[in-house]
């Protein structure tokens, strides 16, 4: 399993969750043909039950969230408490042929947010399973519902991430992937470490140990267009 942090070049302002949960959610705009599935999708900390797919709720349901979502950054704006992006996006990614059930899902989730201080943030999150490899993105909203406050994303985030996702897949069965936190067997039991790009690459963990360092753009690229990028 692996996980990436999902930016976006433009700012929050004016756009608001929005355009994010129709995305996550699939509601197709006008004209869009053929109509993309909904996704077993689900959420935290909200009041409705925890999962959903009927479609015909989906376009109402996405509407409704980001308002509430989007009202709550206003009135943490509003105290002059916060002036960042309160959208923070997450894909996790399994390996091909793994096919994640809704509660593994929730638990990935709830996992990774545990794990950045997110723990009682609301988020919406969903699985598409669209390409080769099945992958949840989830939507993490940083003001808290109660306090108002904007929770601060820990530095090296990507470093926790990657651990979580060592941790899920021993929690959860699935196979290991390597970053830079690796699962080794031990006489005690598989323990996760740490290791630098050159230890991995010694012990034979870097898909692309004799080739070039991509940039996270460039494996972005590959990753949409399944080719080769420029920089490779």
């Amino acid at each position: 399993m692996l996980a990436k942090v999902i930016t976006l070049t433009h700012g929050w302002a004016g756009n608001g969750f929005g355009p994010v949960l129709r995305y996550l959610l699939r509601v197709e705009r006008r004209g869009d043909s053929p109509p993309r599935p909904t996704p077993e999708s689900g959420h935290l900390h909200l009041t409705q039950e925890p999962f959903w797919s009927a479609a015909e709720d989906t376009r109402e349901y996405a509407r409704d969230v980001a308002e509430v979502f989007d009202e709550q950054a206003r009135q943490c704006r509003g105290r002059g408490r916060f002036r960042g992006n309160p959208v923070y996006h997450v894909a996790i990614n399994w390996r091909e042929g793994e096919h994640p059930t809704l509660r593994q899902a929730e638990r990935a989730s709830r996992h990774v947010m545990q794990a950045l201080g997110f723990g009682e943030c609301q988020a919406v999150w969903a699985i598409h399973r669209d390409t080769d490899n099945d992958h949840v993105h989830l939507v993490i909203n940083r003001v808290h519902p109660i306090k108002l406050t904007a929770i601060e994303v820990p530095r090296r985030d990507y470093f926790l991430l990657d651990r979580c996702m060592r941790e899920l897949e021993l929690e959860l069965g699935f196979a290991r992937a390597h970053g830079p936190y690796v699962t080794v067997d031990t006489a005690h039991g598989p323990r996760i470490v740490r290791m630098s790009r050159s230890e991995r690459e010694a012990r034979g963990l870097l898909r692309d140990g004799d080739g070039p360092r991509l940039s996270p753009r460039a494996q972005r690229a590959e990753h949409n267009l399944t080719a080769a990028s420029f920089q490779r």
